[in-house]
């Protein structure tokens, strides 16, 4: 630290040191938050991990806002409550455009378990209320920002894992665009799902970097 300190001026290393040490206080905060789980026999409780870190030292936008899944919201605000307790006065963010998830189908033969964005798993658990959904109702029951809601559910159709039946297989073979999905569509749970032939990344704002 003292060479880098040298090279690149105290202000920068100090910072990186700061994010360094937020790194390693969280790892003891989130033992101590599964302590406090098992101790208040809090069972139904999504197993996560989180980093807390300081808004200081991290150069991190803030996300758009957006309504979380009832099957997430109860984890993300029993973390939030065992928080204020320790740090009373702060405030957390919630950076979700930053979160991943796993999931898993039991409506499959085999089961399979889907790493997902937090976006695409609050779209994905819409299917465990209805079977089928209009794209205007998901977008208002998600309230996701228009363009990057398309930008998920582009993706969630060219993996098969769900289907529009206005839109044909040959359309989403032949790249699929956002503008190509309307608002009356349909949106069914694919329930022949037989594997994932398209894997659709997006950066933090919601672009795609990578299709395979």
């Amino acid at each position: 630290m003292a060479i880098l300190t040298q090279a690149c001026g105290f202000e920068y290393t100090s910072k990186l040191q700061r994010m360094f040490q937020d790194i390693g206080v969280s790892k003891d905060f989130i033992d101590q938050y599964r302590t406090y789980c098992e101790k208040n026999k809090l069972d139904d409780i999504v197993d996560f991990s989180v980093m807390v870190l300081s808004s200081n030292s991290w150069p991190f936008s803030a996300p758009p806002n957006f309504i979380l899944s009832p099957e997430l919201k109860r984890t993300f605000d029993c973390f939030t409550n065992f928080y204020t307790q320790q740090h009373n006065g702060r405030k957390l963010t919630w950076l979700h455009q930053h979160s991943k998830g796993d999931i898993q189908t039991l409506y499959t033969k085999p089961k399979y378990i889907l790493h997902v964005s937090t976006y695409q798993m609050v779209v994905l658990l819409l299917f465990n209320k209805s079977a089928s959904w209009t794209v205007e109702r998901m977008q208002d029951e998600t309230q996701i920002k228009i363009d990057l809601f398309l930008q998920v559910l582009c993706g969630l159709l060219k993996s098969k894992l769900i289907i529009c039946p206005e839109i044909n297989d040959d359309e989403i073979d032949e790249e699929l665009k956002e503008t190509d999905i309307k608002m009356h569509h349909n949106i069914l749970v694919a329930e022949d799902f037989k594997r994932l032939v398209y894997f659709h990344r997006l950066d933090r704002n919601g672009n795609e970097l990578a299709s395979v």
